[in-house]
C-alpha cells in the first residue's frame, strides 16, 4: 500500500482523498463457517482499512471515508464476519478522528453504513430485494440517492452515518424506532371444554401443513408430488439460495407469514419444516386450514353436482337414440343452491 501510495503521487503529483469500497461475502451461519473463510471476510475491512490509514497518515487529505455495511451496525443472519468487519470500520473512524485532534492525521474520516444498491458490485437477485422489502420496507438505493447521500454525509461533521431508501415508516419499525403497542394474548388453557371448543382446532393439521408444503414445492421445482420425500434434505432436490429465497416468499404470501430463508439452515427436510411451522404459527396455520376445511366441501359439492348433471345428460341422450360421439357434451356447473 505504501509502493502504492508513492506510485500515484509520482504520477499524479498528489492525493487529496481516500475512498476504502472493498469487501468480500461469504455468507453461512457462524458455526458452519471455518477460520479461513473468516479470515477472506475480515481482511478487506479489518487490514485493509488499517494498511491504508497507516500508509497515508503523513499525507495532507481532504477526506477519508469508509465505505461500511448496514450490517456493521444492525447486524444480518449469516454475515457474523462481514457484520464485524464493517463494525470495526465504524469504530475506525471515531479512532481515526481522535488522531486528527491531536494532529497525527489530515482529513475528516467518516464511516458510510450502506444499504444494498440497485446498480455497483455487491448487487442480489430479485426474489432476495423483494425479500428484504417485505421485511425492513428498503429498496435497493439509486446512484443518484447515494452520492447525494455521500456528500451530506461528509459535511455532517460526524464519525459514521447509517443512509437507507425505501419505505420510511417500515424501515423505521423494523430498527425498533418506532414501537406499536404491544396486544396482550389470552392465556393459554391446558383443557378445551366442550362449551368453549378451540375455534382454529384442525384435525391432523401437521399432515395436512406438510401435504400444503409438498405441494409447493412440487409447484416451485416442476416436479411429481410423489417424487418429492418429506424427509430428504431440500439441498437434493436442487435448493439453492435463490430457490429458497423463492420459496420462503412463496410461503409467506400464502399464509401471511414473515419467514426468512436462513430458517432453513436449521430445518432442512420439509418435515422438520412443517413441524417448525406448526410448533411456530399453530393458531395462524390453524385458522387458514380450518377456513379452507370448510371450503373444501362446497368444492367438491360442485364437482359432484357437476359429475351428476353430466351423468344424466348422458342418460337421457343414450334413452333418446343419440349418438354421443358426434355430439359436443357441454357440462352444467352447480353455484350455491341454483344451476348455471
Amino acid at each position: 500500500m505504501t509502493d502504492l501510495i508513492q506510485e500515484i503521487q509520482e504520477e499524479f503529483g498528489n492525493i487529496n482523498g481516500i475512498i476504502h469500497s472493498a469487501g468480500v461475502i461469504r455468507d453461512n451461519r457462524i458455526l458452519q463457517k471455518n477460520s479461513e473463510e473468516m479470515l477472506e471476510v475480515l481482511a478487506p475491512k479489518v487490514i485493509g482499512t488499517v494498511n491504508l490509514d497507516q500508509a497515508s497518515k503523513n499525507l495532507p487529505l481532504d477526506f477519508f471515508v469508509l465505505f461500511s455495511s448496514v450490517a456493521g451496525g444492525l447486524g444480518n443472519q449469516g454475515q457474523a464476519d462481514y457484520s464485524a468487519a464493517n463494525a470495526f470500520m465504524d469504530a475506525y473512524a471515531g479512532y481515526r478522528n481522535t488522531l486528527i485532534a491531536s494532529k497525527q492525521r489530515q482529513g475528516q474520516t467518516l464511516s458510510i453504513n450502506w444499504p444494498l444498491w440497485k446498480e455497483g458490485g455487491m448487487r442480489i437477485d430479485e426474489e432476495t430485494e423483494k425479500l428484504v422489502r417485505q421485511r425492513t420496507g428498503m429498496s435497493g438505493m439509486s446512484t443518484s440517492s447515494g452520492v447525494q447521500a455521500l456528500y451530506r454525509g461528509m459535511i455532517a461533521g460526524v464519525d459514521q452515518v447509517m443512509v437507507m431508501e425505501g419505505n420510511l415508516a417500515k424501515m423505521k419499525k423494523s430498527m425498533g424506532l418506532i414501537t406499536t403497542p404491544e396486544i396482550r394474548q389470552p392465556e393459554k388453557v391446558t383443557g378445551i371444554s366442550e362449551a368453549s371448543p378451540k375455534s382454529n382446532a384442525v384435525p391432523d393439521l401437521l399432515d395436512k401443513v406438510q401435504a400444503a408444503m409438498i405441494q409447493a414445492v412440487s409447484k416451485l421445482l416442476k416436479v411429481k408430488l410423489e417424487d418429492i420425500d418429506e424427509h430428504v434434505e431440500l439441498s437434493e432436490y436442487g435448493f439453492d439460495s435463490i430457490l429458497l429465497t423463492q420459496f420462503t416468499n412463496n410461503i409467506n404470501h400464502l399464509y401471511r407469514l414473515e419467514l426468512t430463508p436462513d430458517i432453513f439452515f436449521e430445518y432442512t427436510t420439509i418435515h422438520d419444516f412443517t413441524r417448525y411451522l406448526v410448533d411456530e404459527y399453530d393458531a395462524v396455520l390453524g385458522e387458514q386450514f380450518a377456513v379452507h376445511a370448510r371450503i373444501e366441501p362446497a368444492v367438491q359439492a360442485v364437482e359432484d353436482d357437476r359429475e351428476d348433471s353430466i351423468h344424466v345428460r348422458r342418460q337421457r341422450f343414450r334413452f333418446a337414440g343419440g349418438a354421443m360421439g358426434n355430439t359436443p357434451l357441454i357440462p352444467t356447473m352447480a353455484i350455491g343452491s341454483g344451476t348455471a
